[in-house]
Order: structure tokens, then sequence, then C-alpha cells
């Protein structure tokens, strides 16, 4: 793999065209070995069997390979043990089976090499459907994962989740302890949080959900930067919208159902309001939407001149047309 350091600005190098055009992810586009990478690094062994099968999915021969002495941190290749493969492909069936065969749900690669890429870390980049992610992230955490632990570019699960857009993912992060506001300070990134990550992909759930969850709207990149200030550089427009009308973003995380989520809602936003207000309540409006997942009806509002006042005094029968 290429080094790093061959992708990154030496620290203090970097200028404001750099800041902003830089992908903070570089380091993580290039190809992590894939499963099937891995033949040529290992012998024609049970090693190999092993790495095959979870390759296939074949749940059967792993147990059966198990039974038959191999290790279950056995490496197979670039360091990585059985449990990190499987998870790299989303398959909890073999995660959950590697973990209760004594897998650690912590091993990291930084305990032999620089790049501390984590089991955690390889299940939050897997190739797969968020809700298959977001099965194996669960299981690793309820094994005590460490969801704070950084990679060599002191990149953290949340923030490799950010740049995916997986907001479900990010809510488990959360919930079991992610810190939601940490930077990537090192000598070579930027000092982005999460939401600066989730903002610079233009991953609109990704941002919701960090501002539901309590992210720092206000804090700067090294470069002096506000997620706000990424969300024009990178022409997010949505996005530069939702930062800037994201006040009503807890009523959106402590309410379960949108019948709830509305009343309170509407409740906290009933009061008169001049005419230079009712813009600003409309955009947290269509914050709720988004939130909600019916932003489409944003443009809707938008289309029929609808302000905020008429719309607290819409009949239900005007709310269907």
């Amino acid at each position: 793999m290429d080094s790093f350091m061959d992708k990154a600005f030496p620290a203090g190098d970097e200028s404001d065209a750099s800041n902003d055009e830089w992908d903070i992810g570089c380091y993580l586009n290039k190809k992590s070995p894939q499963i099937k990478d891995l033949d040529d690094a290992v012998p024609q062994d049970n090693e190999s069997l092993l790495k095959r099968a979870i390759n296939e999915g074949d749940v059967g021969t792993v147990q059966r390979l198990l039974d038959d002495g191999v290790d279950v941190e056995t490496r197979l290749g670039f360091e990585w043990t059985p449990l990190m493969c499987a998870v790299s492909v989303a398959n909890y069936e073999l995660a959950k089976l590697l973990l209760d065969r004594g897998a650690s749900a912590n091993f990291s690669k930084g305990q032999i090499n620089s790049d501390h890429l984590t089991v955690l870390m390889a299940g939050c980049t897997a190739s797969a459907s968020e809700d298959k992610i977001a099965r194996c992230v669960e299981i690793l955490l309820s094994r005590n994962a460490d969801p704070n632990m950084v990679d060599r570019s002191q990149m953290t699960c949340l923030m490799l989740t950010a740049r995916s857009g997986h907001s479900k993912v990010i809510n488990l992060l959360v919930s079991h302890g992610a810190d939601v506001d940490v930077r990537d300070v090192n000598g070579y990134v930027n000092g982005y949080t999460a939401l600066s990550v989730a903002v610079q992909y233009g991953r609109e759930e990704a941002v919701l959900k960090l501002l539901q969850l309590g992210a720092n709207k206000t804090l700067r990149t090294t470069a002096g930067k506000s997620p706000a200030d990424l969300a024009v550089t990178f022409k997010h427009t949505q996005i530069v919208r939702i930062l800037a009308s994201s006040s009503q973003t807890s009523t959106v995380q402590a309410f379960s159902s949108m019948e709830e989520t509305l009343s309170k809602f509407f409740k906290t936003n009933s009061a008169p309001l001049p005419s230079k207000e009712s813009v600003t309540r409309l955009d947290d409006l269509e914050l709720l939407l988004h939130g909600l997942d019916l932003g489409f009806l944003a443009d809707v509002l938008a289309e029929h001149d609808i302000t905020w006042s008429y719309l607290l005094t819409m009949e239900e029968e005007d709310l269907e047309k």
C-alpha cells in the first residue's frame, strides 16, 4: 500500500485553497485489502481455507476449521484477523460466531504496525448496506469495542461513518460513548470533526443526525473554517440551510414518533412572530421535515409561498391539499 505520507500535506504547508479542496479521506480512499486479495499473502493451508470461507459466507466451514484448531485470531494477510474480515463484508452470523469463539472486538492493527485500524473501523467502512453494517457494529459495541480509538490519521469510527453518511451507525456509535466533537488534529490533517466530515462529503442525513446528537457546529478546522464555511466551499446548498436553521434539532431527537415530534414542534413555535422571524421559523420547519424524512415537503411549502404564520392557521383540509 502507498504510504499515507505520500498523500498528506506536511504540517503548516496547507494553503487556504488546499484546505478547501483537500480530501480528508485521501488515506481512506485508497482501497483497503479485500478478503479475496489475501490469497497471495497466506499459504494454501487452513488459514487460506478460513479466509475463503469467510469470503463466501460459509459459516459451517469456518466453524469446522475453528473446531479443528485454527486460531480465532490467526492473521489472514495484511495482519487482518478473521473477525476483521467478517465485519468488513458485514457478515453478522460469522462475526457472532467468531466473537463467541473468543475473537477480540478490540483487536487493532496498530498492535502490529502503524495503521491502527481496529475491528470496529473495519465494520464501519464495510462494503454493504447500512442495515447490515449497523447490525455488525452493534454486536461489536455490545462486546466492548472502543468507538473512540483512532487510526494513524487520527480518524475515529464516527468520522469514518460520517464520511459514508450512515446515520443509523452514527446513532449507535454515539449511544455507546463515541465523542461527537473530537477533532482529527495531528500533523497531517485539518482538525475536522465528524460534522465537518459529513459536510464535506455532502451527507445531509449524517449532518442532521450529528446535530440532533449535539454536535457543535461552531468548531472550526485548523484553517479556521466552520462546518457552515465548508458547506459553502463545497457548494452543498441544502446543508448550508440545515446548518443555518438547526435550532430545532433537539426536538427531532427527543420524540420517537412523528406525531409527538410535530406536536411538540408546533407547541414550542406557536407564539405570534414578527415578519422577519417568519422565514427563520420556516427554515426550522424545513429542518424538522428533513429529520422526519419528509424533506420533499419543504419544496412544496416554498412553491406555494406558505409562510410560518399561515401554516399555523391552516385547517386539516388545507394541509391535505
